[in-house]
């Protein structure tokens, strides 16, 4: 008697479970933050959110390094503009993602020391370049350019923003959104840095989804999703 032996081909799927990211919040007044703070501290894919207050000192690096991300934003005073945007920097360079928002994005046209300059502005980490200290106001809401993106998961609008930074995009990076006088959300061309145009503290000037789109981008920006095979902007540099 003939045996058939079969074969059988087993498919093992190994299931990666993301581990929560850790962001700071160094902003010059983190009284002002408590919904941004609130809404990071939330979402269900964050583990440690920690602000700290830099009017009167700066963490060193190694402070810093404890974290995935770090989602700063600008209005306050803020202690030595300078050496915070090296510290950015200097962060950013050795592995670390930054989340900058609005006042943030200012450099050297923010008002009263505002926003991190030195390096971080000169030479150009951010994806949005500030052109102007004046800020455009009138409301208008954020056309959302690229739907799929992770950034962009749940996110079905940001509307009635009052005031955008004025800027322009850097070379080799690439918008998710913008807004018909301003630009919007944009990743930066090595992916580690994302801009964001509207106000994160609590005299937000904007309704609908701007918290997620906030948590969205700091997650993605940390690699939370396992799903991450190619770059976006790759992508979107071949016109695919």
């Amino acid at each position: 008697m003939r045996k058939t032996i079969l074969s059988l081909l087993v498919l093992t799927v190994v299931l990666t479970i993301a581990e929560p990211i850790d962001i700071l919040i160094p902003v010059g007044n983190y009284n002002s933050f408590d919904e941004l703070y609130n809404a990071l501290d939330a979402d269900p894919r964050t583990g440690n959110v920690t602000r700290i207050s830099i009017r009167d000192s700066l963490p060193p690096l190694t402070f810093f390094q404890m974290y995935d991300c770090v989602v700063t934003d600008g209005f306050q005073t803020i202690i030595d503009p300078v050496a915070f945007g090296d510290l950015l920097a200097d962060y950013v360079d050795g592995g670390g993602r930054v989340l900058c928002v609005f006042y943030a994005m200012m450099g050297s046209y923010g008002p009263n020391d505002c926003a991190p300059t030195g390096r971080w502005e000169a030479e150009g980490y951010c994806p949005y370049e500030c052109i102007n200290w004046v800020c455009f106001t009138g409301y208008t809401d954020l056309i959302i350019d690229e739907p799929g993106h992770p950034v962009m998961n749940g996110v079905s609008a940001v509307d009635n923003v009052w005031a955008r930074v004025q800027t322009s995009l850097r070379s080799g990076a690439y918008e998710l959104a913008h807004y018909v006088d301003a630009g919007g959300v944009a990743v930066d061309e090595d992916e580690t840095v994302i801009g964001v145009n509207y106000r994160s503290r609590d005299d937000r000037d904007w309704t609908g989804d701007g918290w997620l789109l906030l948590a969205n981008a700091a997650c993605w920006l940390s690699d939370y999703s396992t799903v991450r095979e190619t770059s976006w902007g790759a992508i979107k540099a071949r016109g695919e």
